[in-house]
């Protein structure tokens, strides 16, 4: 296989696996009582932060929603008390996102069952040696923000 043909098969399977993954993952997490896959994907972004804010254009980048997707996703959010808005003190032009006390439990009683969900779905699929080597290569291509 020539070097293009191996970025391009890399390319396309994991961008149709993680697809299919992301939709699995949604499944499970929808029957649950507990957070969908886009709230909690929003609720961990902000968690992770040290201030546990992001400016909203920030936070639609990470969790890639255009800026309507963020504003709703963070008004369904902010209904529920997940997380409140506060302008940027530092720009008056933007919106700062912060994760509430209620976001932070809610976050974290919907992890068990989207850990039990992971490692089902990764361990039907991959050996931990294959899921080590693959977590190895997506560390590469991550963006600089994630730290785990």
């Amino acid at each position: 296989m020539d070097q293009q043909r191996a970025f391009l098969d890399l390319w396309t399977y994991a961008f149709v696996s993680i697809q299919s993954l992301t939709k699995e993952m949604a499944s499970e997490l929808d029957r649950a009582d507990g957070l969908n896959m886009e709230s909690y994907d929003l609720l961990v972004q902000l968690e992770v932060t040290p201030t546990q804010s992001l400016r909203l254009s920030e936070l639609a980048e990470r969790a890639l929603l255009s800026p309507s997707g963020i504003t709703r996703a963070i008004d369904r959010l902010e209904r529920l008390g997940y997380v409140r808005r506060e302008p940027d003190a530092t720009d008056g032009r933007a919106t700062l996102a912060f994760i509430t006390e209620s976001g932070l439990a809610a976050r974290a009683a919907t992890w068990p069952t989207y850990r039990e969900a992971i490692l089902k779905k990764l361990s039907e699929r991959l050996s931990p040696k294959e899921a080590e080597q693959a977590a190895t290569i997506f560390r590469k291509l991550a963006p600089d923000w994630l730290e785990l």
